[in-house]
């Protein structure tokens, strides 16, 4: 008998795990059910790529690493990105130089 978890079994695994705190947070209810289950297909064949295919393997890993992470932001599961820090235009800096020297003197 072959052992072999199928895509199926972890879309199952998937849905079990983060259904429940889904729905008690808020995030899953019957507008958002299509983009979860989406979500729990994608990760399905995430967990079923062949990293040895030569040709397309990673390719197909990142790929759907990248899809699988933009649809799980909005239920919470994958990590968020910290915003990328604000570029200060060059008259903030020269204000706060000029306000850090006034305080000196």
């Amino acid at each position: 008998m072959d052992m072999t978890l199928t895509t199926n079994d972890f879309i199952h695994s998937f849905i079990k795990r983060h259904e429940q705190r889904c729905r008690d947070d808020g995030t899953l209810n019957e507008a958002t059910r299509d983009a979860f289950e989406l979500l729990a297909r994608t990760y399905g064949m995430l967990m079923t790529i062949d990293l040895e295919d030569a040709k397309y393997g990673v390719l197909r890993w990142t790929s759907l690493t990248k899809t699988f992470e933009r649809q799980a932001l909005p239920f919470g599961i994958a990590s968020k990105k910290a915003p990328a820090p604000k570029i200060k235009d060059i008259s903030d800096v020269i204000r706060e130089a000029n306000a850090g020297q006034d305080e000196e003197s």
